[in-house]
């Protein structure tokens, strides 16, 4: 298998992978969230795992956003 149909392959995946890094560092190391950091983490792992479905169910990683942005 070449480097190039293992990314094609995993690309949800590497995808949820690397925003919910981002957003989990971002989380963390931000000084906005003080009292809420368990509950910030969790949601950006959610967040992030809504894109492992964006094949399957197109509109998930989007009601994820609005959710995030309008709850949060």
């Amino acid at each position: 298998m070449s480097i190039r149909a293992g990314v094609e392959a995993h690309l949800d995946a590497l995808v949820a992978g690397v925003l919910g890094v981002l957003y989990v560092s971002e989380v963390l190391f931000s000084g906005e969230l003080t009292h809420d950091r368990g509950a910030g983490v969790a949601v950006a792992i959610l967040f992030a795992s809504a894109f492992l479905a964006r094949r399957a169910i197109p509109l998930l990683p989007l009601l994820a956003a609005v959710a995030v942005i309008e709850v949060w």
